[in-house]
């Protein structure tokens, strides 16, 4: 039976998990027939507890303590058997919001300037060493073909799930696209 990870409570000293989670695991379980049939359609959940966890990296090895399985079930097998985690610490930064801009100006256009309002934004995110270009906060697409003349567009924000706005909400980032013609191409006949 495949099962879905559920991770609860905050780590002891207030990290979180970071990097990859483990999104399913594959239970064998054995039991009466009606009871199979019902956790088929209704599987169970491998609860994690970050509560018992500081950071730093962890192997949790997967029990029948971690799953609420009916009494006459019994857990035979799971893969994988253990779940990599990894705690980090938070902090409160300022990061840097990109422009995402997909596409070309129309022909005859160059872009001029590109100014973000805000610029950037605190957050909370997790103190990691590495994976800091991961890091990134971007606007929602910003579609460049459909530009032809200075514009302000308001974006929504893009960012991964461990990073959040200390203000609770992102906020709306204006973006001012300034294009300028590019200069006529040089007749090389005199």
């Amino acid at each position: 039976v495949p099962s879905a990870g559920d991770y609860t409570a905050a780590a002891a000293d207030g990290s979180v998990l970071v990097g990859d989670k483990a999104t399913e695991v594959q239970l064998h379980l054995s039991g009466p027939l009606t009871e199979m049939e019902t956790l088929s359609q209704n599987p169970p959940h491998v609860a994690i507890d970050l509560g018992v966890l500081d950071q730093g990296k962890h192997s949790v090895v997967i029990t029948s303590d971690n799953l609420s399985l009916p009494k006459n079930v019994t857990l035979l097998d799971v893969s994988p058997a253990q779940l990599e985690l990894t705690l980090a610490p938070m902090e409160e930064k300022n990061l840097a919001i990109t422009p995402q801009l997909v596409g070309k100006l129309p022909a005859g256009l160059k872009l001029k300037k590109v100014i973000l309002k805000p610029e950037e934004v605190l957050v909370t995110m997790p103190k990691t060493k590495t994976e800091r270009d991961s890091f990134k906060i971007m606007t929602t697409p910003i579609y460049l073909d459909s530009i032809t003349t200075d514009s302000r567009i308001f974006c929504g924000v893009i960012a991964r799930p461990s990073i959040q706005p200390v203000a609770k909400n992102w906020p709306d980032v204006e973006v001012l696209i300034e294009v300028e013609a590019k200069p006529a191409a040089k007749d090389s006949k005199s």
